[in-house]
């Protein structure tokens, strides 16, 4: 479990590309309801501009109660000048949950692809044999004689992370076959599937957390702009929280660009940024509910019939921890004392695998009272309640 407390934004002299007069965001980013908002004027090119005295170290990005599409480009970058050129750090943030690997050289190089509505669409149409895509590696390459290249060489994709998702179909037309292959950790990979015709479609349930694809291109001309992946069981049923994990890095300026020229919308809207390190929460017990919590009333009349008001459904729980050294106590009583009963927070339940619960915008239902186990652990439970 991971706790997203300590939110840098607060402390920050915030900048913008353009801002509604009645939606300003140094007051929405510091308001945490969700309902207070801050706007753009625009949804082409946006940004916000985070600078500080000093270096903040960031590895989790958040936006909160936001209207951006999943067919949005979101890139964060940090630096240290206020100079966007080339900044010392960039990195792509999927509104729809497909992230690449953090620390990967070709991070958000997806110069031929498109993203609509959940698919990736692979468009290497001007493409010729001997010639990868720009988003992808030489694999291998064979030749006919000593200077042709052979039609039928492989390439291979960045690696994609797919927690979010847990199945992908590959819809292919045209002359391209395509090979699969998992790891749990980005690092240590399973063997490539077997290579899949171009004549057939091919649905796959998530098997680890990362993924990566190479295209074996069959012919000299890669004419091929309708293949696409489609992406199905997406992560979050309330799409209104965008979340990334960073490896972790420090600078004086962090800056949020947003592009979203396809959406229904006019303006960008978002009620809350994240930008901080995690805490990690010491092992919780895994026999635990996350319920919901409903604000509906009702009455009954004396002759049973029922009448009642409904309200919103919040998630609620009590996590146990037992077993917690001094220093885990710690940093959780340092949580528990700025938060306190007031300070929403964003948790993570289960940070590897948000399939199994997406994340929760929540506060403390009542402070952290921790008991003595012994002389070197403790024990204390954790109650949380969703906030809007």
């Amino acid at each position: 479990m991971k706790i997203l407390w300590d939110n840098i934004v607060k402390t920050a002299t915030i900048t913008h590309s353009s801002e509604n007069a009645s939606y300003d965001w140094d007051t929405a980013l510091l308001d945490p309801r969700l309902s207070r908002v801050g706007k753009f004027t625009g949804k082409t090119s946006e940004w916000l501009k985070f600078a500080f005295t000093s270096p903040k170290s960031v590895d989790y990005v958040a936006l909160l109660g936001h209207n951006i599409s999943a067919d949005a480009l979101i890139t964060l970058s940090g630096n240290n000048t206020d100079s966007w050129g080339s900044p010392s750090f960039t990195q792509y943030i999927y509104p729809d949950g497909i992230t690449s690997i953090p620390d990967y050289d070709a991070v958000g190089n997806f110069k031929n692809t498109k993203r609509v509505d959940g698919k990736i669409y692979q468009d290497v149409t001007a493409s010729r044999y001997g010639f990868a895509p720009a988003e992808y590696f030489l694999y291998g390459e064979g030749h006919y004689g000593d200077s042709t290249y052979w039609p039928g060489s492989i390439y291979e994709s960045i690696y994609l992370d797919m927690e979010s998702y847990s199945e992908i179909t590959w819809n292919a037309i045209g002359d391209i076959n395509i090979q699969f292959r998992d790891s749990a950790d980005g690092s240590t990979w399973t063997a490539w599937s077997s290579a899949i015709s171009t004549t057939t479609s091919d649905r796959r349930s998530k098997v680890y957390r990362y993924l990566q694809y190479r295209l074996i291109f069959v012919y000299p001309t890669w004419e091929d702009t309708t293949s696409y992946f489609e992406l199905l069981s997406p992560l979050q049923e309330d799409k209104n929280i965008i979340i990334d994990n960073i490896t972790r890095a420090a600078y004086k300026y962090w800056l949020i660009t947003i592009a979203d020229p396809v959406s229904s919308e006019t303006v960008i809207e978002i009620a809350n940024v994240f930008l901080g390190t995690a805490l990690t929460m010491p092992g919780m017990e895994v026999s635990k509910i996350i319920a919901k919590k409903t604000n509906s009333e009702y009455i009954k009349s004396i002759t049973g019939q029922i009448y009642g008001n409904e309200s919103v459904k919040l998630k609620y729980a009590e996590i146990p921890f037992r077993n917690v050294e001094n220093d885990d106590k710690a940093a959780v009583q340092t949580f528990n004392d700025e938060c306190d009963i007031i300070t929403p927070f964003i948790c993570l339940i289960w940070e590897n695998d948000l399939l199994i619960e997406e994340p929760i915008y929540c506060n403390l239902v009542e402070p952290i009272n921790f008991s003595k186990e012994n002389s070197l652990t403790w024990s204390f439970n954790m109650k949380i309640e969703e906030c809007k």
